[in-house]
């Protein structure tokens, strides 16, 4: 008798517990940053990510967020009212602060993070740039670069000094530089013929120096190329088409097709990948993100830009030689 009353007793307070549950208003909180402390009204109540925090419904409350970070905003506040029977869901999102620096060094093309800044002269070596751990800092020339790594606290000024190496002379010779990419400038991508699969071999296993991950260029990529870096190519094009990574299959599903590209006329079409011949020209990310928009390029011609237009939309180092030492080399 005991056992069956204890029995209604818990089944009561869980049927209870189901209506309270059902009743009840919480917030979740999130944040762009790992180490962010959470207070509501000014009661500490831990670190995000917070899972269904329960609150009083149709109450006001002030929320406040903080973190440590050296590279960030240290404080954001969010006022919140939520009603009856509801989960609402918060984020912070904390913003990077500045930090300025002045590079001290030679003339040259300066990325960030893989991202085209400018051309560094003497007027422009001192600008600000977001804060942040393990910032990678890349300058080149049409013979030299160098790149480095620093970390940079918000609201502080760095003067970073560099010197600048002389490229090794596989890359100074055996390719040419536009805008986050680097092409294979070489001989065998004037004279092979391949199919497709070859020419998606020959790629992957390119090495060109300390250069690995080649890829086959997409439509768009190529198209760029073509628009306005075609004449970069020191050795040409000694065929019309060229293969891209862009790939289908017809409806019957027996031919394998990929796209190619002429850089005769710009006429773009499908060819069967088994047997149909083509160029290979392969391509090397300069870096993974914060890439200059291709679409920049490609959209030019059609809004009538100028060629001072067409730099400021992305400058790059033209070429790392063109001189006689690459041409006998070749």
């Amino acid at each position: 008798m005991r056992a069956i009353l204890l029995l209604f007793v818990g089944l009561f307070l869980f049927i209870n517990a189901e209506e309270v549950d059902k009743e009840a208003t919480y917030v979740r909180i999130f944040s762009n940053l790992v180490d962010v402390n959470i207070s509501i009204d000014g009661e500490d109540v831990g670190r995000v990510p917070i899972y269904n925090h329960q609150v009083k419904p149709h109450t006001p409350y002030t929320i406040v967020a903080t973190t440590k970070s050296d590279y960030h905003e240290k404080k954001l506040t969010k006022e919140i009212s939520i009603p009856t029977n509801n989960i609402q869901t918060i984020e912070f999102k904390f913003e990077p602060l500045k930090a300025e620096v002045f590079l001290v060094g030679e003339d040259a093309q300066l990325y960030i993070n893989g991202k085209y800044i400018k051309k560094l002269e003497k007027s422009n070596r001192r600008f600000k740039i977001e804060a942040g751990e393990n910032i990678h800092f890349a300058l080149y020339t049409k013979q030299k670069q160098t790149q480095f790594y620093k970390d940079l606290k918000g609201g502080t000024y760095e003067e970073i000094p560099y010197t600048l190496q002389l490229s090794p002379e596989e890359i100074r010779i055996y390719t040419s530089r536009v805008p986050n990419y680097v092409w294979e400038d070489t001989l065998e991508a004037v004279n092979q013929n391949t199919t497709w699969d070859e020419a998606n071999r020959y790629c992957q296993e390119l090495e060109i120096a300390y250069l690995k991950d080649w890829r086959l260029p997409s439509l768009k990529e190529m198209e760029m190329l073509y628009r306005h870096f075609k004449e970069e190519i020191y050795n040409g094009f000694g065929g019309p088409f060229y293969w891209s990574n862009e790939t289908s299959e017809d409806d019957a599903g027996i031919w394998n097709y990929a796209m190619v590209k002429n850089f005769n006329d710009g006429i773009e079409k499908r060819s069967i990948q088994d047997f149909e011949q083509g160029k290979v020209r392969c391509i090397h990310d300069v870096a993974l993100e914060n890439q200059v928009d291709i679409q920049n390029y490609l959209d030019m011609d059609e809004n009538n830009n100028t060629q001072d237009e067409k730099k400021e939309a992305g400058d790059y180092d033209k070429s790392l030689t063109k001189d006689l030492q690459r041409f006998l080399l070749k």
